[in-house]
């Protein structure tokens, strides 16, 4: 079964509007508002049409946009195109094959317009005349994806239409067999795409990073640091295969280093947390109740991962009952309640900056 690459730079899944509240900051660092500027760019469809077979050079804010773009299918492949394969392989087996586990045949829709960004995507790198890598690594997965959000796409029409009642699931045979062969090629592309997009993130946000930290935004430089350390640690327990089932079995020496630096950004925010002047210079709405809730949930993903380091230490386990309810109710100290803490995070992050 496939499973759903963590990213160690944690901004790439959500956090790219770092700077879109602060209307005098969007000069500094194009960056942090590449998302938004996808749907605010000005008649991009209409400038894509005109755009001839090749050009020899992209722009900068052309280059942001593809990049945009590159983010938001890599955020898509990684979230509901991922749920969705993964709903259709709980019902079908995960074998060349195809065979039924049970009575039950689904799987999630995907959204046109998410598909026509993979669309507009393959467009505009074609257009390109001098390619990056990355630019090379998307063109290689391009066939694969494609040929997989089409074929879900359809699954999901067979499945709800309960067309497979009709033909005794003679095309859901068909349907997969093509989704298997694309599946096999998207492993190996697919995995290239996102190193290739990691390297390119990392670099954005370096030099990002670097200039918040030059104009005084403390805060968000912070924040920002913060997530991504979260990211590395996401990252390194991924690598680790630890989940709360074998947490104690966690190899602390490269966990407490990345826990060090956690806790440090977090006493960093926090200690900016009432400083009206500075959060007002950066844009940070003090009285919206999004930022005082990121703040509750800063604390709690600290206690959190704080707990579930001293379980290691205890070589305390967690408890059957937890590992039964972590999906809907995450036990104290579990990397399920780091991760929620984490997801709690984010959204209430995106929801402050744009208030």
């Amino acid at each position: 079964m496939m499973k759903k690459k963590i990213i160690s730079i944690i901004t790439l899944a959500l956090l790219i509007c770092t700077l879109t509240a602060c209307q005098d900051m969007s000069h500094v660092i194009p960056y942090e508002t590449t998302l938004p500027s996808i749907t605010e760019s000005k008649d991009s469809s209409t400038e894509e049409s005109e755009t001839p077979d090749t050009v020899a050079e992209f722009s900068e804010e052309e280059e942001l946009e593809l990049y945009n773009l590159y983010v938001e299918i890599y955020n898509y492949m990684n979230g509901r195109m991922y749920d969705s394969i993964d709903r259709y392989f709980t019902y079908v087996a995960f074998e060349e094959e195809f065979s039924l586990i049970g009575d039950h045949y689904s799987c999630y829709s995907l959204s046109d317009t998410q598909i026509k960004k993979v669309e507009d995507a393959y467009t505009i790198v074609s257009s390109k005349n001098e390619k990056t890598s990355l630019d090379e690594a998307f063109l290689a997965m391009y066939p694969s994806l494609s040929t997989i959000l089409s074929t879900m796409d359809s699954i999901y029409d067979y499945a709800d239409l309960k067309s497979y009642m009709d033909d005794d699931y003679a095309r859901a045979k068909e349907y997969h067999a093509v989704l298997w062969a694309a599946l096999a090629e998207y492993a190996t592309t697919s995995m290239t795409f996102m190193a290739e997009l990691d390297i390119v993130a990392q670099e954005r946000m370096e030099a990002s990073l670097q200039i918040m930290k030059d104009e005084g935004y403390i805060v968000f430089y912070d924040i920002n640091m913060m997530f991504n350390c979260a990211g590395a640690i996401q990252t390194e327990l991924y690598n680790q295969g630890i989940t709360d089932e074998n947490l104690i079995e966690m190899d602390l020496e490269t966990i407490q280093p990345l826990y060090d630096e956690f806790v440090g950004y977090v006493e960093e925010i926090l200690a900016y947390a009432d400083d009206s002047e500075q959060l007002r210079f950066e844009g940070i709405p003090e009285n919206s109740a999004y930022w005082h809730t990121f703040l509750q949930a800063l604390k709690d993903t600290k206690v959190s991962l704080t707990g579930i380091i001293q379980r290691v230490k205890d070589q305390k386990p967690v408890s059957s009952f937890d590992l039964d309810m972590s999906y809907a109710f995450p036990g104290d100290d579990t990397i399920a309640s780091f991760n929620t803490g984490i997801d709690k995070m984010i959204s209430d992050y995106n929801v402050f900056i744009n208030y």
